[in-house]
């Protein structure tokens, strides 16, 4: 059995939460030897009744998700691999096994989660499809709940702009809640991931749904709060995204709007309102789509074909460069000092480029 397996053996142990399980693994220096211990010696790290878990743990449960994950496509990561995102890895909170469909590549360090109540209304549906559309394409990963309302528009606009985006479940990742999400939750997959912390068959509890919220807030760089009412879960995202030092950015609302009571009272608190997504752009040195557009109008075509190999966030190598872009390093060299001297892109050091914010 491979580490992976027995990373998921020792989250499915009754009493092993994340402070646990991280002292236990730091201890004996792998899961696999977790379970090799003795139950004296795991007394010193938990209590005798987690110990003795532990030592008489039965592994068919574990070996029924890892066929689950194996038959859905779904990838079982924990803390120790390279693939667990870093943004998870200072927090107490953090799950220690996430569940995962989706692309290989994951969260980019700049991410917003979007997030508002269910019961939106068309004006809220609107603002986040744009918000999140907008923002996807300015090279934003957008991260959400995958839950009806605020959540689908979210996902919604992320996708229609070809942009990342994640769905942080609060089930098992083979339940499809909301039901009528089905197609969307396919095309996250395709462009982004679906996360979840919960095991395969974990059906929509309520109480699962404020645990996911703070890995949307863990996750994200900020959170754009665009409609809740005094009692949504979004509230609960925003504050988590406070504790974890995040930015809270917030739409503003008709104060007689019940879905609006919440995120005007966050405003009221210090949040930041915004009423366009330059607002956020500015804030984390993006530029619009429209000054993206005027870029590439000005470029010529070979310049236009480097620039759309190249994003705000992942640096790419001159060699990579030349090999992607079948061009021998002595004509692109010129190329690249031409878009430099634009300032469409920019070389950072050991022979790597991005495009300049």
């Amino acid at each position: 059995m491979t580490k992976r397996f027995y990373a998921l053996a020792l989250y499915l142990v009754k009493g092993v939460g994340p402070i646990f399980y991280k002292k236990l693994v730091d201890y004996f220096k792998s899961p696999e030897e977790v379970f090799k211990a003795s139950v004296q010696d795991l007394t010193q790290i938990v209590p005798k009744n987690v110990a003795e878990a532990i030592s008489h743990f039965n592994f068919e449960e574990a070996e029924r998700q890892w066929e689950k994950a194996e038959n859905l496509g779904a990838q079982v990561i924990w803390y120790g691999d390279d693939h667990y995102p870093d943004a998870l890895k200072n927090y107490d909170f953090s799950p220690p096994v996430l569940f995962v469909i989706g692309k290989e590549k994951y969260i980019n360090f700049n991410a917003i989660a979007v997030v508002g109540t269910r019961k939106c209304t068309i004006y809220g549906k609107k603002v986040a499809y744009d918000f999140s559309f907008a923002l996807a394409k300015s090279g934003f990963d957008i991260i959400s709940g995958g839950a009806r309302g605020i959540d689908t528009q979210a996902h919604k606009g992320a996708i229609d702009a070809e942009g990342n985006t994640f769905a942080i479940l609060g089930t098992g990742l083979d339940i499809v809640y909301p039901p009528e999400n089905r197609y969307i939750f396919e095309k996250i997959k395709e462009k982004g991931a679906l996360i979840s912390e919960f095991p395969f068959g974990t059906p929509p509890l309520k109480e699962n749904f404020p645990k996911r919220n703070r890995i949307i807030a863990a996750l994200s760089r900020g959170i754009l709060v665009v409609e809740a009412g005094t009692k949504s879960g979004a509230l609960l995202t925003a504050q988590w995204g406070i504790e974890t030092g995040k930015e809270i950015y917030v739409v503003p609302g008709p104060i007689t709007s019940p879905t609006s009571k919440g995120t005007n009272e966050l405003i009221k608190k210090g949040a930041k309102p915004v009423t366009s997504p330059a607002d956020i752009i500015a804030d984390f040195g993006f530029i619009t789509p429209k000054q993206e557009k005027e870029r590439i109008t000005s470029m010529s075509e070979d310049e236009t074909r480097i620039y759309n190999i190249l994003d705000y966030v992942n640096p790419l190598h001159l060699d990579e460069l030349c090999e992607r872009l079948q061009i021998p390093v002595t004509d692109l060299l010129p190329k690249l000092l031409k878009m430099e001297m634009k300032g469409v892109i920019t070389q950072l050091p050991g022979k790597f480029y991005v495009r300049s914010k």
